[in-house]
């Protein structure tokens, strides 16, 4: 579980950027919990996938909910998996992709 240590206490996101290409690069079956997310994508993410090319980080049988970050998960240049994940309560996308991405996204939930 990825959440505050105490609480009120958001904690800033998880990233993974262009040293993340190998295949072993994932979460899964996870609960993702009061994240207030990253300022340097277009709106705060609790997750972002940028840059990583090649690599496929994946991101699976997660549950997102309870953050002030507008999205769950943003991703930029990169071709993540992102499978069968639950998202509550966002003010924004739960998934954002950019054009230049390739992506897989499947039975997602919110």
């Amino acid at each position: 579980m990825f959440t505050w240590a105490a609480e009120g206490s958001e904690w800033k996101a998880i990233s993974f950027g262009s040293t993340a290409r190998d295949p072993r690069n994932k979460l899964q079956n996870c609960t993702i919990e009061h994240a207030k997310g990253y300022n340097d994508t277009t709106v705060p993410a609790m997750v972002r996938v940028y840059y990583t090319g090649i690599g496929q980080p994946s991101i699976t049988g997660c549950t997102f909910r309870n953050a002030t970050a507008a999205q769950a998960i943003h991703v930029e240049a990169s071709s993540p998996k992102i499978l069968q994940n639950s998202f509550t309560g966002f003010s924004g996308y739960a998934v954002y992709i950019t054009d230049n991405s390739t992506k897989t996204l499947m039975a997602a939930t919110s």
